[in-house]
C-alpha cells in the first residue's frame, strides 16, 4: 500500500485533462458513456479488476492525479484537487473488503470532456492472481 508524497511524482499545476494522456487510457479506457472499468453493483459504482487490486488502484490514483495543486490526507487515503478544481480522492480501505477506490468528481472543476464523476472500486480478479 502507497501513500502520497505530494513532492513525487505530482507536479504542481496539472489538470484533469492534462492526466488523460494516451499512455493513461490505453492502461485504464474510458467507455464511450464516460466511465472507467465495468459496471458495478449500482450505477454510480465503476470496477477494475486485476492481479493485484491495491497496485493497481496506487498506480490510477497516482496517475490521475498527478501534478495537484493542493493535497489532504484523510483516514486510509488523501484527496487531491488539480487546478481545474476537479477532485480525486484515493481510499486504501473502504467498506467493501478488499476493494481500495479512487472517487473522480469533476462536477465543481471546468472540466468539460467526457468522463463523468464517477466511484471506482479496485478488485482483485481471481483468475489473474499472481500472473504478471
Amino acid at each position: 500500500m502507497g501513500t502520497y508524497n505530494p513532492g513525487n511524482p505530482h507536479n504542481a499545476g496539472k489538470t484533469f485533462n492534462d492526466n488523460l494522456t494516451s499512455s493513461f487510457l490505453k492502461d485504464y479506457p474510458v467507455t464511450k458513456a464516460g466511465y472507467f472499468g465495468k459496471a458495478g453493483n449500482s450505477t454510480s459504482v465503476r470496477e477494475i479488476q486485476s492481479s493485484d487490486a491495491y497496485a493497481t488502484a496506487q498506480d490510477f490514483a497516482d496517475r490521475i492525479s498527478k501534478g495537484s495543486v493542493s493535497t489532504k490526507n484523510i483516514t486510509h487515503g488523501w484527496v487531491a484537487t488539480l487546478a481545474d478544481g476537479t477532485r480525486i480522492t484515493y481510499r486504501v480501505v473502504t467498506s467493501s473488503e478488499g476493494s481500495p477506490a479512487v472517487d473522480i468528481n469533476i462536477e465543481k472543476g471546468s472540466y468539460k470532456g467526457k468522463v463523468k464523476t464517477q466511484k471506482i472500486h479496485f478488485v482483485t480478479d481471481k483468475n489473474k492472481e499472481g500472473k504478471k
